[in-house]
């Protein structure tokens, strides 16, 4: 995979080790909390399909700078289509259709596919749950959630909590302790900040985020999304996810 494609996988996927938990009516009232920031609890029940579209621009040292247009479909219980465009006119497809998952690229005429091993399938699960889930009920479906304790980030006091999917699959948050807002997002991929909003049906989401990860080069790199749209709801058909067919390529 080309690098520039490989740190927007990053992004789209978007560890830390388990320590002593704190008791579980303090982890409960944190996680609340930051859902209270999001939404009411009948209106982030009721989400079954967020779709994002926006623009992308990676900078770093040692790597070429790209830009390009960005599109996200997450759909429930675990479907998953992201297509990232360059500027340059080549095309990612990255899907998930329960226990499969795949990548189309696309250049001028050539396109080739990828199967995913199970390890990435895994990955692009957990990313799923964590975009339509809002942060409750990891356990259902063999996750852990963990709070460890509280954090200065930026200058605000946070608390800590972990979101382990599997052994080296974790999500660690840091929400502002008096407000519930998302302060910093940590992954094996790297660090994650989210700036602005934008409200759609009645829920806040990030007008921009914005991970540090580390390029072909070995040096960290700066993987900026600003979204432009935000729809909830929406009905995808399965086929959006499947496995393309050997015809549907020759296309």
């Amino acid at each position: 995979m080309r690098a520039p494609f490989r740190l927007l996988l990053a992004l789209v996927l978007l560890a830390a080790g388990l320590h002593a938990a704190a008791a579980p009516s303090e982890l409960d009232a944190v996680i609340t909390r930051a859902r209270a920031r999001l939404g009411t609890e009948p209106v982030l029940v009721a989400v079954t399909a967020v779709r994002f579209q926006g623009t992308y621009e990676t900078v770093g040292d040692g790597e070429t700078p790209q830009k390009g247009t960005i599109e996200m479909i997450f759909q429930k219980p675990f479907q998953h289509r992201s297509t990232i465009t360059s500027s340059t006119g080549r095309e990612e497809v990255t899907g998930l259709d329960g226990l499969e998952s795949w990548m189309r690229i696309k250049e001028g005429k050539d396109q080739r596919l990828t199967l995913f091993p199970k390890e990435q399938t895994k990955t692009l699960r957990a990313n799923t749950w964590q975009t339509l889930e809002f942060y409750r009920g990891v356990e259902r479906i063999g996750g852990t959630v963990a709070l460890l304790g509280e954090e200065a980030i930026d200058g605000v006091l946070c608390a800590k909590v972990v979101f382990r999917h599997d052994t080296n699959l974790t999500w660690t948050r840091y929400f502002e302790k008096t407000t519930g807002r998302l302060v910093l997002t940590e992954t094996a991929q790297g660090k994650t900040r989210e700036e602005g909003e934008i409200v759609t049906d009645g829920i806040r989401f990030p007008k921009k985020i914005s991970s540090t990860v580390k390029g072909a080069s070995g040096k960290d790199v700066t993987v900026t999304i600003v979204f432009e749209k935000v729809a909830v709801n929406e009905k995808f058909p399965a086929n959006l996810f499947t496995v393309p067919t050997i015809s549907s390529l020759r296309q």
